[in-house]
Order: C-alpha cells, then structure tokens, then sequence
C-alpha cells in the first residue's frame, strides 16, 4: 500500500499541469527549456534577426566584430531563454507553485510578443486600432499558456520547434547578409600603373544633399547662400547632370567609391568591396578617412583609432532595444519611439544622455561621436602634406537630418524630427514641409561653412593647387508633401536622385559647369582616369574625362528601378519650389523669408506700439523663460520659438515679434492643436533679455497681440 500510494504521487498528470501536493515540479528541466527556447525564438529572436540580417548596416554602423556577430545570433534564440529558464528552474527549486507561476508567465509575455510581432508583420496594426491589436496578443498569450498546459502534444511540439533556434542562428551568420562580417574576404591588392608621382586627393561625401538645394533657376550655385561650394565651382567642373543610384547611403556610398552599382547582398565594408577606392589606391597613397557608418577602408590601412570602442556596446544594446521595440509595438503605440528610419544608429541621440550625470570625459566623448561638426573638426587636422600622397576621404553626415544646427554650427533648440514627417513619409500640409525644407536649408549653409574651413586649409597647407578635390553628396531627399524622404518615386526623381558632383583637377583651371548627364558610379573611374591608372574590369561606371555617356540611368526604388531623363529634368521643379518658398522677402537673409503666401508685407516691420487684444485667446510658450536671459555662446541657442495658441480650434496665421520687430511669421497646425514653430533669423536676438511677443494676423492683415498665460 505505501508502494501504491508513492506511485500515485509521483505519476505526472496526462493532461493539466498542476503543482503537485508533494511540492514536485510539475515538468522535466528539458520541457522548460524546450518551452523557453521555443517561445522566445519564434515570437522575438527570428524576427529580430531577421531585420537586422537585412539591414546589416546596422552592425557595420555599430563596428561589429566576427565574434559578436555570431554571439547576437546565439544569445538571442538560446541565450536568453537558457538565462530564462535557469531562473524559472531555481525559483521552481524553492516554492513549486512561484516556479510554475513565473513559467506560465514567461510563455504569456512572448505569447504576446508574438501576437503583436505577426499583427505587425502582416500589416494588421495598420488596420485595426491599437487597442484592439493589444487584445487580440493577450488573447494569444492566453491561448499560449492554456494550450501548453492542458496538451502534451503541446508540450511535446514546443520541445521539438525548440531545436528551430540553432538553425535560426546558424542561418543569421551565414545565410544572410551579415556573413560578410564573418566570413570577409582577402582584400583586392592595391591599382598598379598610377603615375609615378600622383597628387593627393581630398574626396569629400556629403549626406542627403539634393543639388536643387544649391542650384539657382539659371543652374548655377547660388553664390549668395553657399559662397564655398561656388568658390569651388570657379576652379571645378560641376555637374548639374548627376545622380546617384540609390536612396540609402549603405548602397551609395560603395557605389560611388567602387563605381559599380550596389548589390542589396553585399554590406558597405571592405571584404564586400575590395575594389573600392581606399583599397586600390592604397598602393600609391596613404589613407586617411573618416567614414561613420560604413567600413570600405581596409583595416591593414585604418586600424580603428583609440577609444573608439568606448559605449559601444551600451549604444549597440540599447539600438537593439528601440528596433526590437519598433518590431513589437502597433502602429499606433510606436509613434513615441526614436524613429529608426534616418540612420543606423544612435537612435535616441542627445536624449540618451537626458536627465543622467555623466563625467565631463564621457560628455565630451558623447558629443564628438555624435556631432558631426566634431567629426569634421577631427577629419580637417588630418588634412597636411606628408611624406607620401594621401587619399583624405570624408563621409560627412550633412545636411543630413536631423535638422538641429545653425549655419554658425551652433545646435539650437529643435525637435529632433519635425512635425510633418510621419515614419519617414510627409503629411498633406505644405507649410510643415517647407518649415523643414528651412531647417535643412540652415544645415547646408553650415555644410557650405565647413567646406569653405576645409578649401582654407588646403591653402595654409599649400595643398589646393595640386590637389584633386571631389565634393558630391550620396543622395538627396524630398521636400513634398505626401512623398517618401527618402525613398524614391516618380515626383521625387529631382530630390532624391539629382546630386551635386564637383571635380578640381590640380591647378586653378577656371570652373565649367556641365550638363553631361553622369551617374555616382562614374565618379571612381573619373578618378582612375585622372590619375593615369587603368580602370579595373567589370566596372559599371564610366570615366566622365574620356568615357562615353551611359544611355540609361536609373535609381533603386522597392517598385523596380526608376530612370531619369537624359537632360536631368526632373529637379528644376524643386529649384522653382525653393524659389518661391524662399525668395520673397529680403527682410532677413536667406532662408529666413519663409512667410505665407500674402504676408510677405509683415515681416521685418515694427511691431505695433498699442495693438487690440485678441479675443478669447491665450499663447503658451515652450521655453519662455529662455528668453529672459540669452546666452548665444551656451547652447542649445533658443532660435526656434515653440507654443500653442489656445482658445481656437481654426488655423492661425501667428507672427513673431522680437525687441520690437517682426521676425517671423508661421501658421499654427492644421489639425487645430493651435501649435506652431517658427525659427528665428540668426541676429535678432541679443544677449540677455529678450522681449519676445506672439500675434496673431486677421484677414487684413492686422495685427492682435495674444496675451501669455
């Protein structure tokens, strides 16, 4: 009879699982690892791997090694739910019922993820409220747990998928395109038959510059607004004519220093483009280059400079966990999120370090892996004579957004992304548009500033006659409504596909302008030709000095390649736009006549001395008390006025005035919110106080001050 009695309490029930009175845990180690490794690697690990194997620019961006490559692949599908299960079978260890508890837990928290992970993968969350989307992944959670205990079919199913994640891994490292990181490989060796003494080369690429940024309607470089690019031009040949091949910088930029046309399995590192620039001018020159988010220089030639390791890791995990979060969360939950559609990383930027106490060390180590202007300041010192010739390669993220800086390269008190532009998409309203068209107008007239610190350092250095100089940028982006930033369609064409390409021969020859139509693929073997050397077979771009026009050009697009008009066409409608948006007012210097259309007559008067009250409305101001006490040398500098006019729910022309003048003039949101932003011309305000008065503009254009709250 004791006999029996043991038995019975040792028999594991065939269908629920309960704890037993006996305090026996009710399941073998293995079914909770098996369970574990199941649920976590079809509900979070293979979709994340997934999207990182296909953007593997990601981990190029976070200057992954082989060795951590293949440790995310393993950590994310076992890893973690070994840790999970350990805790699980230790707690269980303890108090039977807490194990069981944390267990089921565990399996409805990724049943959830899981719900919501194939809600967004198919397009439902785009469908359904949030709400509603949330409900239908807690249902699923449930159905986890219930399933899993009450079916030993279940149970046994879930051990057997467990075995899914090593080949989740397996096929991560050498399936996708983050084998290159791995598996890279051997270097093309160094381009034989340059001249025997070759000048040096400053090739310098910027980011998300559209050429109808720079152009005027007679196609020349605006010398008003961007004095440096056409003190460049007079002794360069630029071409009007030219586009890149691809929206992302990933695919350009390899393009443009291999000159062949991108391949979407290939990752923009040097095992996977031995025959770009930097490598096979290594030969005859030194490199020197300042590339963030790509890797094409061969390490043999740049070896990573000290301490640019430091808070890599922290930065890789906590990329990982916005893009995790992005994959999980609906549609209508993730808005919140940093957006993860304007770079590779740093996705929280300078709110990372928001609210922390950090060492001014670390502050300053922060801000130059951050800014760009510190990454440019760093490139400049290396520009100097040496004993060999050197290739000086820069890849400068500007004008790129965000838009954050002043001309002066001051960063000013900016959202980080602006109202308007919805997961990489713009809105319907065009005064939101052309709001951000202004900031980034702001930030190519710094990129003009920078560029004409680095033409002055060739001259102290006595390197500018002599030197070859390629400035260009990797692609452009759209400033229409209701279009893609970046990605490419048909209205776009002119924004996104035409860039600016400017080539200086040694010597002061007098600049040309030229409308041959050329794609980034020919810039390489532009250079090649230049200096003398043969271009390597199986080049796609042709050498813009002595090739042959190629008859189609054409930009990627996810709908299939798009092409462009021999005679480049397609951007004078972007100039013209600039035009009007910008060249109505001479009150304040370019970009700052920005005004509705039919208010241009408001900006840079007086303010009035008496004005009516406006009725019924109040302003709030974000920031007000900054302007109490400016101090134009401590940044951020409080040059865009933020509030909300409250007490309307129309739209509202608002203008700004400042120590007595109007400065600018905006309209309010169109959803009725009252909000509106507006940026201020640089020197209008002074140090210290600052009276700062909000207007709003009735159909006359009269003006009714709106008291503070």
């Amino acid at each position: 009879m004791p006999v029996r009695q043991r038995a019975e309490v040792q028999e594991v029930p065939r269908g629920g699982l309960t704890p037993s009175e006996s305090g026996r845990w009710p399941l073998s180690a293995a079914d909770v690892v098996g369970s574990l490794v199941a649920v976590v690697t079809v509900a979070l690990a293979q979709p994340l791997l997934d999207l990182l194997g296909r953007n593997a620019a990601f981990l190029v961006a976070h200057n992954a090694r082989p060795a951590e490559v293949v440790a995310l692949a393993v950590a994310l599908p076992i890893g973690v739910p070994l840790v999970l299960a350990a805790i699980v079978l230790a707690v269980g260890r303890a108090d039977v019922r807490a194990g069981s508890l944390l267990h089921a837990t565990l399996l409805a928290v990724f049943g959830v993820v899981l719900g919501l992970v194939v809600a967004g993968l198919s397009g439902l969350d785009a469908r359904i409220p949030a709400p509603a989307v949330v409900v239908l992944a807690l249902l699923i959670g449930t159905a986890v747990v219930v399933l899993y205990r009450a079916s030993p079919g279940v149970r046994r199913a879930a051990n057997v998928a467990a075995f899914a994640a090593p080949i989740v891994a397996v096929a991560f490292v050498v399936a996708s395109p983050a084998r290159a990181l791995v598996f890279p490989q051997p270097p093309t060796p160094p381009l034989a038959g340059i001249d025997a003494e070759p000048p040096d080369i400053v090739f310098v690429m910027f980011d998300e510059l559209p050429i109808a940024s720079l152009l005027t309607d007679q196609g020349r470089i605006d010398a008003r607004a961007y004095p440096s690019f056409a003190r460049l031009a007079a002794d360069a040949t630029l071409y009007t004519n030219a586009t890149t091949v691809h929206g992302q910088t990933s695919d350009a930029l390899p393009a443009a220093l291999s000159g062949r046309y991108p391949d979407s399995e290939k990752l923009p590192v040097a095992s996977d483009h031995p025959d770009n620039l930097l490598a096979l001018l290594s030969g005859s020159h030194d490199i020197h280059a300042v590339e963030p988010l790509t890797e094409l220089c061969p390490p043999a030639q740049c070896p990573p400079a000290p301490g640019a390791g430091d808070g890599r890791y922290a930065r890789l995990l906590r990329d990982l966990a916005i893009v995790g979060s992005h994959l999980v969360l609906p549609e209508d939950l993730s808005g919140s999120l940093p957006p993860i559609d304007q770079g590779w990383r740093d996705f929280r930027g300078e709110a990372a370090a928001a609210g922390k106490e950090i060492a001014v060390r670390d502050r300053f180590r922060a801000a130059r892996a951050e800014s760009p202007v510190a990454a440019f300041d760093e490139f400049l010192g290396g520009v100097a004579p040496g004993q060999r010739p050197t290739l000086h390669f820069l890849h400068l993220l500007l004008p790129h957004s965000p838009w954050n800086y002043l001309p002066s390269g001051q960063q000013y008190n900016s959202t980080r992304y602006p109202p308007g532009l919805d997961r990489g998409r713009w809105e319907a309203d065009p005064w939101q548009v052309a709001q951000a068209y202004q900031r980034h107008l702001l930030q190519v007239q710094l990129t003009d500033n920078l560029l004409g610190r680095l033409l002055d350092r060739l001259d102290e250095q006595q390197m500018y006659d002599d030197t070859i100089v390629v400035v260009m940028a990797d692609h452009g982006a759209s400033f229409t409504p209701q279009t893609s930033l970046r990605v490419p369609e048909p209205p776009t064409l002119g924004e996104i596909g035409a860039v600016p390409v400017l080539i200086k021969r040694p010597g002061r020859n007098g600049g040309e302008v030229s409308d041959r139509p050329i794609e980034i693929v020919d810039v390489a073997p532009t250079l090649l030709d230049l200096l003398g050397a043969d271009i390597p077979d199986g080049v796609d771009g042709t050498s813009a000095v002595s090739g042959t026009p190629n008859d189609v050009r054409q930009i990627y697009s996810p709908g299939g390649p798009l092409s462009f008009r021999p005679d480049g066409s397609e951007k004078w409608h972007a100039v013209d736009r600039r035009r009007q948006w910008f060249g109505r007012s001479d009150a304040f210097a370019f970009p700052f006549g920005l005004v509705p259309r039919g208010q241009e007559h408001l900006l840079g008067r007086s303010t009035p001395t008496d004005p009516p009250i406006a009725g019924g409305l109040t302003v709030s101001l974000d920031g007000a008390a900054a302007y109490d006490d400016v101090d134009l040398a401590r940044e951020p500098v409080p040059q865009m006025v933020e509030g909300t006019v409250v007490g309307s729910g129309e739209r509202q022309v608002v203008a700004i005035g400042v120590n007595g003048r109007i400065v600018a003039v905006t309209l309010s949101d169109p959803a009725g919110t009252g909000a509106f932003r507006a940026v201020l011309p640089t020197g209008v305000l002074r140090p210290g106080e600052n009276a700062l008065e909000v207007f709003v503009v009735d159909e006359d254009g009269r003006l009714a001050v709106v008291p503070a709250t």
